[in-house]
């Protein structure tokens, strides 16, 4: 049979020998066909890169919920350069809000991981924020204020202390108008608490040693209280007195009475003429006396006088000898 077969080979014009051909040829022909074809659907169903490895396409994960965490885009290419892993200080806080004590929180140095993408907190919570670069990204951090007490000056104090004698008597003044120098249709809102008016003494010693004649401003010795006019219109209605305490400062009695006579001081003396009356108090004495420095002749009055039509002064000398 192989025999047989060699021999129709040999021959050209056999028949046999021109079915072979068109055999082998058609087989060839089919092996080609399907590898290409096999190419190609394995091209559609698999993501072949130009050059590349061949993988496979995924398909798309479902849609998640936005994570509480969340990465902030990557801070531009003129950022300052990363801090290094060996220094330990942190970078400077930026107080965006030019805010004081600001106390920022502590943190370590990123490590190089962190300088590629930093992870940073939601915070849900209303805060102000402030950021901190850290290498070539930014992370938000609340912001800490620190309230630093501090004891109270002796001017705050004082003010203080007026100030609650003010809203007092304001409070009273809208019941009770009269007893606190106000009429009945005044507008209280437009009523002011005037500067502080010092209260002076006069020692032991300066008055038993008194000679007629000598001027009486230079024995003046402030007693720590103070005397704040209530003004209305640029009148004085009420005087609100502020003690010195143990403790510091206290809002005492008020008085309507003193700010009449107070006023008819000022109007008499007035400061536009260069006058600077002064009030002065004894111990013991119940009533405020008062002194113009720049009269010629040296004086010290009871202020009830200006009650009077035509009130005179009195010679300091003789107030003093009384005081003995």
């Amino acid at each position: 049979m192989i025999k047989f077969i060699k021999e129709e080979l040999e021959n050209e014009d056999s028949p046999v020998n021109d079915t072979f051909v068109r055999i082998c040829v058609g087989g060839i022909i089919l092996v080609v066909g399907g590898y290409f074809y096999y190419q190609y659907l394995f091209r559609l169903t698999h993501h072949v890169p130009k050059g590349g490895k061949i993988t496979a396409t995924a398909p798309a994960a479902p849609s998640q919920p936005d994570p509480v965490l969340v990465v902030p885009a990557p801070a531009p290419a003129s950022a300052p350069a990363a801090v290094p892993m060996s220094d330990p200080t942190p970078a400077p806080v930026k107080n965006v809000n030019n805010t004081s004590f600001v106390a920022a929180p502590e943190s370590s140095a990123p490590d190089e991981s962190s300088q590629a993408k930093v992870m940073s907190m939601d915070i849900k919570a209303p805060v102000t924020e402030q950021r901190r670069s850290i290498g070539a990204t930014e992370i938000n951090m609340p912001k800490m204020t620190v309230k630093v007490d501090r004891p109270l000056t002796e001017a705050e104090k004082i003010d203080q202390a007026a100030q609650t004698g003010f809203s007092r008597v304001m409070n009273y003044a809208q019941h009770y108008p009269d007893s606190y120098g106000f009429a009945p249709d005044d507008s209280l809102e437009q009523a002011k608490l005037g500067d502080a008016i010092p209260v002076y003494t006069i020692a032991a010693t300066d008055r038993h040693s008194y000679q007629a004649g000598q001027p009486v401003k230079p024995l003046l010795q402030p007693t720590g209280d103070l005397i704040f006019p209530v003004t209305y219109n640029g009148e004085v209605r009420y005087m609100v007195q502020v003690r010195k305490t143990s403790k510091g400062y206290a809002a005492g009695d008020g008085s309507k009475a003193l700010a009449l006579v107070y006023e008819k001081i000022v109007t008499t003396w007035p400061a536009s003429g260069g006058y600077h009356p002064q009030l002065v108090v004894q111990k013991g004495v119940p009533d405020y006396y008062f002194t113009v420095p720049e009269l010629p002749d040296p004086n010290l009055t009871d202020t009830s006088c200006m009650f009077q039509e035509s009130p005179v002064l009195s010679p300091a000398s003789v107030i003093l000898a009384s005081w003995r």
